[in-house]
């Protein structure tokens, strides 16, 4: 049974590159991806995914509000926050937001080890 993943991104960039990271894991289904943390509210409630991407910077809502609203209404999906800032600064306040882990951005092949090890996927 394959695990359900969200991207929660709004640069198409950045989508495709997750879509890349993850096309040779036939475990892994993109379920969803959405460009703001208000829709990502509605597609969570729909397609209860196992693991959101969610990058920190997104208009309106931003991911550290995105992540606090999935805990207290969806707390059994698990969080990857990505960011451009450095993890350092930002780890504490998403982790007790209530992300479950996160990462710099231009670390793409960190990125796709942290996905499978937050699924519980053993890496090829």
């Amino acid at each position: 049974m394959s695990k359900k993943l969200l991207i929660v991104e709004d640069d198409e960039m950045w989508r495709f590159l997750y879509r890349h990271l993850l096309k040779e894991v036939p475990e892994v289904e993109i379920a969803a991806e959405c460009e703001t943390g208000e829709e990502a509210l509605e597609k969570i409630a729909q397609i209860h995914p196992d693991l959101a991407i969610v990058d920190l910077t997104l208009r309106g809502m931003d991911g550290m509000e995105l992540i606090e609203a999935v805990r207290r209404a969806h707390a059994s999906v698990k969080i990857l926050l990505v960011s451009g800032h450095d993890p350092e600064v930002i780890s504490e306040s998403a982790l007790k937001a209530g992300a479950d882990d996160v990462v710099e951005k231009k670390r793409t092949e960190e990125i796709r080890t942290r996905i499978l090890k937050l699924l519980e996927i053993k890496p090829r």
